[in-house]
């Protein structure tokens, strides 16, 4: 019961805010969701309870193909690959090496429906564009995500490099900015939203950038700017990270497709 009320909570904060029967102007309502982003349309967690591992499938079917990584080393001496999420059908491209890419045990799901014995959880990623598959709903129990604490911020920034901002009152409030370091690839600037249950982020929205960007010293026309941008864009994916008890860094991200 607990899980379909913070669902139903969900939907209630998440969805764009135009007009309300509250007489709420258009200011006020914004302060809601700066993005105007919608609620994940998710039913609800699961983890992995195999003892080890379990398969992801393409299909409801143990027999269907299953998901696999392509790792390519440009030097095999270097620690720096690609990686690449497929199915186990699909051909290995050359100087790929394949390899099975299971779900391991404490992984966590975000399931979009059920079909016979079978879950159909998200799998899109940064490095796969397949939007679902399928575990067996016998390897995996149902997890219930805990509330967005900013207290995990500050270990994020330690720990990850990742400097998080919130911006706690105005027209933009609740948005937030992130900055995620990265020394190979250039430091990623996100802008999204928070509540309660989980932080939102465009899928359009990260920019690369070489340099150091403090989102504390960020000016109010600089953020009128971002956000009168992303609104612009039409977003097919929205990223979403919920706190899932006992996940490493305290938030696990989903790529959900913005109904």
């Amino acid at each position: 019961m607990g899980l379909c009320v913070s669902l139903m909570l969900w939907n209630c904060k998440g969805q764009p805010t135009g007009g309300n029967s509250e007489g709420e102007d258009s200011a006020q309502a914004q302060v809601e969701n700066p993005l105007n982003l919608p609620a994940p349309q998710v039913q609800k967690f699961v983890r992995v309870v195999a003892d080890e591992s379990t398969e992801v499938f393409r299909y409801a079917d143990v027999e269907s193909p299953w998901r696999v990584t392509w790792t390519w080393f440009e030097d095999p001496e270097s620690d720096v690959c690609d990686i690449v999420d497929s199915w186990s059908n699909e051909d290995v491209p050359d100087d790929y090496e394949c390899e099975e890419y299971p779900a391991y045990a404490g992984d966590v799901f975000a399931v979009l429906g059920e079909e016979g014995d079978f879950y159909k959880v998200s799998v899109r990623s940064d490095r796969n564009e397949a939007e679902f598959g399928y575990v067996k709903k016998e390897d995996v129990a149902e997890v219930e995500p805990e509330k967005v604490d900013e207290d995990l911020f500050p270990e994020m920034r330690d720990m990850y490099g990742i400097h998080v901002r919130v911006i706690k009152e105005g027209k933009y409030k609740g948005l937030v900015l992130r900055v995620i370091e990265d020394d190979l690839e250039g430091n990623k600037f996100e802008v999204g939203v928070m509540t309660d249950d989980y932080l939102a982020f465009p899928e359009k929205g990260p920019l690369l950038t070489e340099e150091s960007i403090d989102v504390d010293l960020l000016s109010d026309e600089r953020i009128d700017e971002i956000v009168r941008n992303l609104k612009k864009q039409k977003q097919e994916y929205v990223k979403y990270d919920f706190v899932i008890p006992m996940t490493e860094g305290g938030f696990r991200t989903f790529w959900l497709k913005n109904k």
